[in-house]
């Protein structure tokens, strides 16, 4: 992953918002991935936990 370079812009800010904006982007993904492998994981399950609620 490429990160901006703080000094590369003639206004700081618009970099500070670009490096946040690239943080959510990855946690979004790890958000996604996470839920689809506990998804994954209840589903797998779920013919063993008969009756179990999660």
């Amino acid at each position: 992953m490429r990160r901006p370079c703080l000094s590369s812009g003639p206004n700081p800010n618009i970099s500070d918002y670009q490096l946040i904006d690239g943080a959510g982007d990855n946690l979004l993904i790890l958000v996604v991935q996470a839920v689809t492998l506990i998804n994954k994981m209840l589903l797998d399950n779920s013919q063993r936990l008969s009756g179990f609620i999660f």
